[in-house]
């Protein structure tokens, strides 16, 4: 909702009558905390790091000592300059979990070996942070680290360069509020016209970055939580995804594994709330069948290699639910089915999701799934599909 001019006027007169001092000691208190941090990580110490000085959630692994970690210290550490607890563990690529003892990573996103792993979420972040103080902005938005998690990072390193807002749809509601035309760019362009706006104001000019949120949190808007919020809801998706990729192959499974497709619909899973994002259950146990039915070959291309797994020896794919599970609303029968879970390498895997070409292979497996969706009576257009990966033609 627009807000008109006189009213934002106003509150900008308030914000600095009555809560700028406060906002104030409250920078210069996070920002001895924060210096002292980029000052601790340098890219140089982050690449050699080892993955116990990284990991958090180490109270519990018998190196209380030490936990007070890369991850513990940017998440709770540095929390007044963005608040990102509500989000799993996952998201910094490799994690300690304290339910299992022991460390795991993400595997969609960084692969399934430990060693490997933390390997590469050190060279992102590294790319990160020489990125950011380059404002190398499409190198930033190709990284795949979380967006809360890389948004944060850039924060803590260059605070006048990058707001500590983590969440698109936030961006997007103090754009509309401010007035603020700002129509299909990108997430660290749409921080640029908030901190543009602010450089245009007499009143607010001499705001910093930190300032300027604790303005657009406390007297612009408090965002809606209600709604669907794309870039929250992908990214629990590929949380929700990643976890069973995990699991899958690292876990035997005793049960009889399905060889076709039942060809027809199901009820719609229950769904539940994570992160303030409204998520639909997946099973384990039809993924896994899906993996089987394509005989653990990409459907991309079956040609693709890939390792085997220690498990069982088989080759490693991940499952990948062709229809979003973001979309189950706008469905009557579940989207958690065979019929619309494809199994691909890694590699494709992650080109759906990050891959300048992902148009093309979404294309290429709808063609090849179409027919079998319908039969589950899951019927959607391509066009209906590229808009939900936001994708427009």
């Amino acid at each position: 909702m627009h807000l008109p001019e006189k009213n934002i006027d106003k509150r900008i007169d308030i914000f600095n009558s009555m809560f700028l001092e406060e906002y104030e000691q409250r920078e210069k208190s996070s920002e001895k905390a924060r210096k002292k941090f980029v000052s601790d990580y340098s890219i140089d110490v982050i690449s050699k790091m080892d993955i116990w000085k990284y990991v958090s959630g180490l109270k519990t692994s018998g190196r209380e000592k030490d936990y007070k970690t890369f991850c513990y210290r940017i998440e709770l550490d540095l929390k007044d300059m963005g608040d990102f607890r509500g989000v799993r563990v996952p998201k910094f690529g490799v994690y300690y979990s304290v339910q299992r003892r022991k460390l795991e990573s993400d595997v969609k996103r960084f692969g399934a070996d430990i060693d490997i792993a933390f390997e590469n979420v050190k060279k992102t972040i590294c790319t990160l942070i020489q990125s950011g103080e380059n404002d190398e902005y499409e190198k930033i938005l190709a990284l795949p680290l979380y967006p809360t998690y890389k948004y944060k990072i850039l924060s803590v390193y260059y605070p006048n360069k990058y707001m500590c807002i983590f969440s698109e749809n936030h961006v997007d509601e103090f754009l509309e509020a401010l007035n603020i035309q700002c129509e299909k760019a990108s997430m660290l362009d749409k921080q640029k016209k908030l901190m543009s706006w602010r450089n245009n104001n007499e009143k607010t000019k001499q705001w910093s970055n930190y300032i300027l949120v604790g303005f657009l949190y406390s007297c612009i808007t408090i965002p809606s939580y209600e709604k669907n919020r794309y870039d929250e809801i992908e990214e629990q998706e590929e949380m929700q995804d990643s976890s069973v990729a995990g699991y899958i192959n690292k876990y035997a499974y005793s049960g009889n594994l399905k060889t076709d497709h039942d060809y027809k619909p199901k009820k719609k899973p229950d769904s539940f709330i994570s992160n303030g994002v409204k998520v639909y259950k997946r099973s384990i146990t039809t993924s896994r069948n899906a993996l089987n039915i394509a005989g653990y070959k990409c459907e991309r291309n079956s040609e693709h290699t890939s390792f085997e797994r220690k498990l069982d020896n088989k080759p490693y794919m991940e499952p990948h639910h062709l229809v979003p599970m973001s979309a189950q609303d706008d469905f009557d029968v579940s989207l958690d089915v065979t019929e619309n879970i494809v199994c691909l390498c890694s590699n494709c895997h992650n080109e759906i999701h990050y891959g300048v070409k992902r148009k093309d292979l979404i294309e290429q497996l709808y063609n090849n799934r179409k027919n079998i969706l319908a039969m589950a009576e899951i019927n959607i257009s391509l066009d209906e599909l590229l808009k939900y990966y936001d994708i427009e033609e």
